[in-house]
Order: C-alpha cells, then sequence, then structure tokens
C-alpha cells in the first residue's frame, strides 16, 4: 500500500512534513515515522477524509489519525496550530470506527455500533449543541444513537438513522436543515417527508437524500442550480423536494460539491449540474446549467467530488480530475482549471485502492508498496 497526496497544502493538510500553497502533482506521503513510534494500523489504511485545512486517516482497525490545521479541535486535543506529520487522535480511541465525514471545521464519524458523533467546531449548532454552551470541542459528543450515514456541508449536517429517517443540524439561513427551525433549536431534529431513505450528501449549502425506490430530494440553495431545479425563481428550497430526471437512471452515488451536484447511475454513467464556473461539470465549458446532463465520452465505476473539483475512475482503472485548480488541485502539474476529465499518471502503480477529493485537496491509495518514480 502506497498514499499519495497533492493540491492546497497551506496547513500542512497533505501529511508531507512541510506547508506550501500548492502541490501541483502527486506526491509520496511517508508513514513511517508514524509506524514506526507504534502506530502499525497505518498499513492498513480504509479511508481518508479532507476538511478545511486538516485531513482525517480511517484505518481498518478502526483508529483515526489526522494531520493540518488545529486551531479548534479539529484534530483533538493535539497542539493546537499546525500539524505536518501524521498523529493519532486519542480521544477516538474509546471508539471503533466505520466512516468519517468532515466540513470546514467540524469532524464527524459513525462507530461499529451505530452511533454518530462529532467534533470541532459548534459555532452554528452544526454538532447539536447550544452555541452559547459549545463553541468548539475537542472531544467527540454523541449526535445520534442510531446512525448509519453522516454527510456534512460546511456549517450543517445531516444524519441519516436506521428507520429511513434523516436529521439535521446547524446554520438553517439558507434552508439547508429542510426543515422549519425554532429559535432555541440546537438539536438534531427529524426532515418531515423524508423516507426509507438510503443515501445523503451534502455541498456548501444544499444537501440531497435518494430513497430506497430511487427517488431523489434536494433541498436548500439553488442559486446555481445545483438543486436541479431553474434558480431563476427558486434560488432558495427550505424543504426537501422531489428532483426529475430526464431518464430512468439506477443511481448508485451521489456526490455534492459546493455548488454543484454529481450523480453516478449503475451503468457508469454520471449525471451533473449546478456552477460550472472552473469546469466541474466537465463538460468542457464554464456554462453553469441547472438541467441533470449526463458527461458525454465518459463513464466511471466511481467518483469523488471536492469542494470545487472532482476525480473519477474509469472501467479500466485509470484516474480522472477536472474543475478548480487552483493549488494544483487537478494534479496536473499547473494551476490552470481543468474543463475536461483529464488522465492522471502513477507511474508504477496502476491499481487504485481508495481516492478522494476534498476541500482543494486529495489523497490516493494504491495496491503497490512503492513511491512513485
Amino acid at each position: 500500500m502506497s498514499v499519495f497526496a497533492w493540491g492546497a497544502n497551506s496547513y500542512g493538510q497533505l501529511g508531507l512534513g512541510f506547508r506550501t500553497d500548492e502541490v501541483n502533482i502527486p506526491q509520496f506521503v511517508n508513514l513511517s515515522k508514524a509506524i514506526e513510534s507504534g502506530n502499525t494500523d497505518l498499513k492498513r489504511i480504509k479511508s481518508i477524509w479532507g476538511g478545511g485545512g486538516h485531513t482525517l486517516i480511517l484505518t481498518e482497525e478502526g483508529s483515526v489519525y489526522g494531520c493540518g490545521l488545529n486551531n479548534i479541535g479539529q484534530l483533538g486535543s493535539n497542539s493546537h496550530g499546525v500539524i505536518t506529520d501524521v498523529i493519532r487522535l486519542k480521544e477516538l480511541d474509546d471508539y471503533c470506527i466505520v466512516s468519517l465525514c468532515s466540513t470546514w471545521d467540524s469532524c464527524y464519524a459513525i462507530t461499529e455500533d451505530g452511533l454518530c458523533i462529532g467534533w470541532g467546531s459548534n459555532v452554528y449548532s452544526q454538532l447539536g449543541k447550544p452555541m452559547d454552551k459549545v463553541v468548539n470541542s475537542e472531544k467527540p459528543i454523541v449526535l445520534s444513537e442510531d446512525a448509519l450515514q453522516v454527510a456534512c456541508g460546511v456549517r450543517h449536517c445531516i444524519i441519516l438513522v436506521h428507520n429511513g429517517k434523516v436529521l439535521s443540524s446547524g446554520d438553517y439561513k439558507y434552508g439547508q436543515l429542510g426543515r422549519k427551525v425554532a429559535i432555541l433549536d440546537h438539536t438534531f431534529s427529524e426532515v418531515i417527508g423524508l423516507k426509507n431513505i438510503e443515501l445523503i450528501s451534502c455541498g456548501f449549502n444544499h444537501s440531497f437524500a435518494l430513497n430506497e425506490s430511487g427517488e431523489m430530494y434536494g433541498w436548500g440553495v439553488n442559486k446555481w442550480g445545483q438543486l436541479g431545479i431553474d434558480p431563476t425563481d427558486c434560488k432558495t428550497i427550505a424543504k426537501p423536494v422531489l428532483i426529475p430526471l430526464n431518464k430512468d437512471y439506477n443511481i448508485q452515488e451521489i456526490h455534492c460539491g459546493w455548488s454543484s451536484t454529481h450523480l453516478l447511475a449503475d451503468n457508469g454513467v454520471l449525471i451533473n449540474f449546478g456552477r460550472n464556473n472552473y469546469g466541474q461539470l466537465g463538460n468542457g465549458t464554464t456554462k453553469n446549467r441547472w438541467q441533470p446532463q449526463e458527461l458525454e465520452g465518459f463513464t466511471f465505476q466511481k467518483i469523488s467530488v471536492g469542494s470545487e473539483h472532482c476525480l473519477g475512475m474509469n472501467e479500466r482503472g485509470k484516474l480522472f480530475s477536472w474543475g478548480w485548480n487552483e493549488h494544483g488541485s487537478c494534479g496536473n502539474g499547473n494551476s490552470d482549471d481543468v474543463l475536461k476529465p483529464t488522465k492522471l499518471h502513477f507511474e508504477g502503480h496502476k491499481k487504485f485502492k481508495f481516492f478522494t477529493a476534498a476541500v482543494g485537496h486529495n489523497f490516493v491509495i494504491t495496491e503497490n508498496n512503492k513511491p512513485q518514480k
């Protein structure tokens, strides 16, 4: 297993041991120092999730590590400020984590026994606690005891629970919670009108949910058409509405960027809509589009969507990037935005175990146990 990272690294969030504004080609992440210190489970990484200036790493054993900015507890009680080397989040050692989710400065996890826990910023009650009681938390707070999945926007969070319902908490200024919010409401409460949900996703200020029948619902900001609805007279939607598609797709994945939405069907077709000023939609233009349309000329087995850029792996195992590239987030050696999916090169590494696009930065895990040449 080898880990590679590229993109924004102003706070050392790539785990390379140094800080720089831009890393525009994939770099090998050397974890030997942390492993030799006794953290041998870093040899078996399950997934990686990146937030605003920080990164979380989940191992197969259920432990969590991190690096980057730790100004408000994103990385637990480890040294405040900037951490450029990968360290263990010891506050989570009492839990066996199975999945992670991280937003700008709040972090979330699902445990083996169905708990949803959160830590970091609570400035907008995104941890489900009154803002005047908890501003930031270095220690995990239990948000739900019956959770299947968690998704988060920049200032809000939604949780899918076992009965197929969705709970939400956090900033509600733009309808991103999908429900009415009382003045003193600081807890995770049910999003009315959603039943039998199987999949959730969040953008900056919008949210999506997919039910077991394949029906898709969206709510929140629609300024750029990121809900798949004409934004001319509908820039904000405060409760879930059914999002129609022009074909009968079998949607397998929903990924929300900050202002765009991307749907992956079971036949590999990618359908997307929303803001396209950086080429997020990958269609060769920078024209925004609210109508859901297929990305022509490409099919993917899996995709990952960051703040304003995307990664996708095709059926041949080739990895592509497109969209916002200011910090080298597309990994092609420069900082020009990439308007169409462009193949990334990993010499000597042909099989990808995992990849993720985050907030301007990215990680790839390959099966080869050696650095890229």
